[in-house]
């Protein structure tokens, strides 16, 4: 079982990751603005001196155009790719899902 420490320890992480995502234009001082929060404010959550509410992780998601779950798991992933990804999946049956999975694990075994 996942801690709320350890949570919150991913929430960060992830959240400097999309920051440091240069390409997309993101930044600390529009992250603020967008959540209408002082840039102290976000450097006091990115280092865990408080727990952020939940309409500040939505307002966070919507700055960086991703669903909240997606502030919150463990791992490396492009997060705007990962919900495009995870859209499209939602329309397929449960045969061409099927496929995919397939394809998923080849291409997998094929980058290891």
């Amino acid at each position: 079982m996942t801690t709320k420490k350890e949570l919150l320890d991913i929430l960060h992480s992830n959240i400097i990751k999309l920051l440091n995502e240069t390409e997309n234009g993101y930044s600390m001082r529009g992250l603020s603005t967008a959540i209408e929060r002082s840039e102290g404010y976000m450097q006091k959550l990115l280092v865990g001196k408080f727990t952020p509410s939940l309409d500040t992780l939505i307002d966070i998601s919507n700055y960086f155009d991703i669903p909240v779950w997606a502030l919150l798991i463990n791992g490396k992933f492009s997060c705007q790719l990962i919900q495009h990804i995870n859209t499209q999946l939602f329309t397929l049956s449960k045969d061409s899902l099927t496929l995919v999975l397939e394809l998923v694990i080849l291409l997998n075994k094929a980058e290891h």
